[in-house]
C-alpha cells in the first residue's frame, strides 16, 4: 500500500503545474466547503487549524480569507503540490509540510479542513475515525469527498459493452453516517462535460487523479472503452461526480 501512496503522490506532483487550470471540480467544491465553514465560524474554538490535501491552494485561499489571523498547518501528500501552494499563498500564519492524512499529527487542532482528498485513503473508515485524535475537544472536521455513485456514465458504458470498470472504489455515504451518526452531511452531484472520452481520461491524468489502486485497463481495452463511449455520446460526454460535504464536531 505504501507503493500506491508513493505513486499517488508522484502523479499529483507531476500535475502541479497544470492543476490550477484543470481542476474545475476541486475549485467548485472548495468554494462550497468554504461557505459551509463560514456558517460555523463563530463557534470554532481557539487554536490552530489544519488542511489535509491542499493541492495548489483552492481551499487554502478560502481559509486565509475566513481566518486571516489564525495559525494553520497546510499539508499534502505531494511535495510539488505543497511547494506550489506555498508559492501561491505564502503567509506568516501558514506552515506548509508534506503529510499523510491517514497518519496525521495529533496536535489538538481547533479545526481540520479537507477538500476532495479523503477518497484517496486506503483504510477509509479507520483513518477517518483517527482524525478525531488530531482535534481538540469541541474541534470540528470540515470536509468534502467523492463518494460511491460518481462516474455513473463510465460505469454504465462498461456494463453495456461488457468492459471492465476500473474506477477506484469510493467511500459510501452510509460509511460516513455510521462512523459519525451525529455528523451533518450534504450531498451534491456535479456534472462536467468533455469533448470526448479521451479528453475525460486525459483530464484525470492532468490533475494527477489517474492512479489506479486496483487493476488497470489494457491499452486495447481502453481504446474499446473510449470508442464505445464516444459512440454513445458523439457530441460530448457527461461525467457525474457525487460529492459529500461533511461537518463533524468532536
Amino acid at each position: 500500500m505504501e507503493n500506491i501512496k508513493k505513486l499517488i503522490a508522484q502523479n499529483f506532483s507531476k500535475a502541479a503545474i497544470q492543476y490550477e487550470q484543470e481542476a474545475i471540480l476541486q475549485k467548485m467544491c472548495a468554494e462550497r466547503l468554504a461557505q459551509i465553514i463560514k456558517n460555523y465560524q463563530a463557534i470554532i474554538v481557539p487554536g490552530a487549524g489544519a488542511e489535509i490535501g491542499c493541492g495548489t491552494g483552492f481551499l487554502t485561499k478560502q481559509l486565509l480569507t475566513l481566518f486571516p489571523s489564525k495559525p494553520m498547518d497546510i499539508t499534502d501528500l505531494s511535495v510539488q503540490m505543497v511547494e506550489q501552494c506555498k508559492s501561491n499563498y505564502c503567509h506568516s500564519n501558514l506552515s506548509f509540510s508534506v503529510q499523510d492524512g491517514e497518519n496525521y499529527p495529533q496536535k489538538a487542532y481547533a479545526f481540520i479542513a479537507s477538500n476532495l482528498a479523503f477518497q484517496w485513503f486506503s483504510r477509509f473508515k479507520e483513518s477517518f475515525s483517527k482524525l478525531q485524535d488530531s482535534l481538540k475537544r469541541e474541534g470540528i472536521l470540515f470536509f468534502s469527498t467523492l463518494v460511491e455513485g460518481s462516474f455513473a456514465e463510465w460505469k454504465n458504458i462498461c456494463q453495456a459493452y461488457h468492459l471492465p470498470y476500473t474506477a477506484n472504489p469510493l467511500p459510501k455515504v452510509e460509511d460516513l453516517e455510521s462512523i459519525y451518526p451525529e455528523g451533518v452531511f450534504e450531498i451534491q452531484t456535479y456534472s462536467l462535460f468533455y469533448p470526448s472520452a479521451l479528453h475525460f481520461f486525459r483530464h484525470l491524468q492532468n490533475i494527477g487523479a489517474s492512479t489506479s489502486v486496483g487493476k488497470q485497463l489494457a491499452p486495447l481495452t481502453l481504446k474499446q472503452l473510449i470508442k464505445a463511449w464516444n459512440h454513445e455520446s458523439p457530441s460530448e460526454i457527461t461525467v457525474s461526480y457525487r460529492v459529500v460535504f461533511g461537518v463533524i464536531k468532536v
